[in-house]
């Protein structure tokens, strides 16, 4: 587990209006990264206490501009923080001042987070960040590739990272310009929030009726790590691709019937962002997280829409076993 399954906020000023860490936690919030960047560990003391007095996550982010500053950042992180840090790794990236090698070294062993750009470095080995959570930047206010989220979740997938989760540049902008909040998005930044917490914290969702998305059969790729064979075609599994591409997590524009290895891929970048054994296996918890998870692009919409809940329920007309 990680504390980057659950939704969080960063602070940009200790000077910002930033303080109100009880309102964070209860709106749903469960962990605070403070900037070291642009102000001193000391300047953040306040926070910290409060943070720890209410069993808050607390711990340091920093634009970093160099390797040493990546170091320094983690050795920070280690020594005082319980080893959690976000590394917010942007342009000097691209231009090799700062090195993934670096990154994924300095940060190894620890809860670490890299917070990047809407769109990945084309210069840059991802694979070497495959084991971090990218934590995708947007702000819709300032770029046009911020406004297609479900795409550049895609790109940093084809690229090599493993989890690429969504934080939110909420400054001049509605909850509604966003994907849905759920699981382990972040907001950038307390600063800009003020005390709109509830607004910005992660959504309740009922949960598709069972009826309309019934539980069928567990589902395996073409190497399931439990050793299970392939399964069978089924149109669940279509329902799954359509549900998976509604989500950021495959690319499937006309899904087929086949438990392939891209199914299974695309099922393992869905559980880990919602904190579930990254199997690419389909069982009971990925049914359950599929029961809320929303769209990406429409995040008023279930993934699991009315024709991905046809097909599910055909899978089951047609004998397929159900779940449990």
């Amino acid at each position: 587990m990680s504390i980057f399954d659950q939704p969080g906020v960063y602070a940009r000023n200790p000077q910002g209006g930033v303080e109100h860490v009880r309102e964070l936690l209860d709106a749903g919030f469960r962990w605070y990264a403070f900037n070291v960047g642009d102000h001193s560990l000391p300047e953040w003391q306040t926070v910290i206490g409060r943070c720890r007095a209410l069993e808050m996550p607390v711990f340091p982010w920093r634009f970093v501009h160099t390797d040493d500053d990546v170091r320094e950042l983690c050795d920070l992180a280690r020594g005082q923080f319980d080893g959690r840090v976000v590394v917010n790794a942007e342009k000097p990236l691209d231009e090799g001042r700062v090195t993934a090698e670096v990154i994924r070294d300095a940060t190894e062993g620890m809860d670490a987070a890299v917070s990047v750009e809407p769109r990945p470095f084309g210069n840059v080995d991802w694979t070497i960040l495959s084991d971090r959570v990218i934590q995708l930047q947007l702000f819709p206010q300032e770029n046009p590739a911020s406004r297609d989220p479900r795409a550049r979740r895609l790109e940093y997938l084809a690229a090599g990272c493993r989890r690429a989760d969504f934080m939110l540049g909420m400054h001049d902008e509605t909850p509604a310009s966003f994907p849905a909040r759920q699981y382990g998005y972040s907001v950038y930044t307390v600063d800009d929030m003020g005390l709109s917490c509830a607004a910005w914290g992660p959504q309740e969702v009922a949960p598709l009726d069972p009826d309309a998305f019934p539980k069928v059969a567990p589902g395996y790729g073409p190497s399931s790590p439990g050793g299970k064979p392939q399964s069978q075609p089924s149109t669940m599994w279509k329902a799954l691709k359509r549900a998976l591409h509604r989500a950021g997590y495959g690319d499937f524009p006309d899904p087929d019937e086949e438990y392939g290895s891209e199914l299974a891929a695309a099922m393992a970048a869905f559980q880990r962002s919602v904190g579930i054994r990254p199997t690419g296996d389909y069982g009971e918890a990925s049914y359950q997280a599929l029961r809320v998870y929303r769209a990406v692009t429409a995040p008023e919409d279930a993934a699991m829409d009315a024709r991905a809940c046809e097909w599910a329920r055909e899978a089951l007309a047609a004998g397929d076993p159900r779940l449990g």
